[in-house]
C-alpha cells in the first residue's frame, strides 16, 4: 500500500483524453463517493454524514447498514478530491456522457477553458467536434439540466502566455493562485469570490483585460 488517500488529478490538453479514456480501467483504484449510496433526500456535505444530528445519524446507520463491508473496502482506496481539466482537448459530447460516472467518484470537477486557444481550434478543424478546451458556455446533460461542474473562462488573462493561449496555467500568477485555492482550500468557484465572478454558470477572472486602457 502506498499510503495515498487523497488525490488531485490535473490534466492539460490531450492529458484529459488519456485520463478519461483510461478511466473505465483505472477507476477501481478510486473510492466511490458516499453520496451515491445514500437517499437523494439525505442532507450532507461532500458525502460526510452530519454528526451534529444524532437522530439523523441513527437513521443513516440503519438505512446503510448493509453497505458496511463495501464502505470498509472503499476506505482503503484513493479518494479523488479534484478533477481539474486545463484547456482540455476532449469532445463536449463525449464528456457529457462521461460526467455522471465521474461525479460518482469526484465531487469537484473544474474546467479551465479559453476561446482563444489555437491548439484546440486546430483540433476542431481536424475532428469537426466541439471541444471543452475553448467552450465557455454551461454544458447541459441529455435532459437539459446543467452539469454539476465549474467552468472557468480564462479569456481575460494575458500575462505570461504565448499567442497560442494554450499552456500558461503554471506561469500565470492568477491561474496559479486560483489552482492553489482550489486544491488547498477546497473551495468551488462560487466561493472564490476574490478572484472569480459568476457570469451565468461560467466564471471569469475579476481583472480588466489589457485591451481596456480607460475606464
Amino acid at each position: 500500500m502506498s499510503g495515498i488517500r487523497q488525490l488531485h488529478v490535473l490534466c492539460h490538453s490531450m492529458g484529459t483524453r488519456f485520463f478519461l479514456r483510461s478511466f473505465p480501467i483505472i477507476k477501481k483504484v478510486f473510492a466511490k463517493r458516499f453520496v451515491d449510496v445514500l437517499s437523494p433526500n439525505t442532507s450532507f456535505n461532500e458525502g460526510h454524514i452530519p454528526e451534529d444530528n444524532p437522530s439523523h445519524m441513527d437513521g443513516l446507520r440503519r438505512s446503510t447498514s448493509y453497505l458496511e463491508s463495501p464502505m470498509k473496502e472503499d476506505e482503503r482506496k484513493i479518494h479523488m478530491v479534484n478533477l481539474i481539466l486545463l484547456n482540455p482537448d476532449y469532445e463536449i459530447e463525449t464528456f457529457r456522457n462521461d460526467h455522471s460516472e465521474l461525479r460518482s467518484y469526484c465531487s469537484r470537477i473544474t474546467v479551465y477553458a479559453d476561446h482563444r486557444d489555437q491548439a484546440i481550434r486546430l483540433a476542431f478543424k481536424m475532428t469537426q467536434k466541439a471541444s471543452m478546451g475553448n467552450n465557455i458556455l454551461p454544458i447541459l446533460d441529455n435532459k437539459g439540466s446543467f452539469l454539476d461542474m465549474d467552468i472557468i473562462d480564462t479569456g481575460d488573462l494575458d500575462s505570461n502566455m504565448s499567442e497560442r493561449h494554450h499552456s500558461f496555467f503554471n506561469v500565470n500568477r492568477l491561474m496559479v493562485d486560483d489552482l492553489w485555492d482550489l486544491v488547498v482550500t477546497g473551495k468551488r468557484a462560487e466561493e472564490r469570490t476574490s478572484r472569480l465572478k459568476n457570469t451565468g454558470r461560467v466564471y471569469r477572472f475579476t481583472i480588466l483585460p489589457s485591451s481596456v486602457v480607460m475606464v
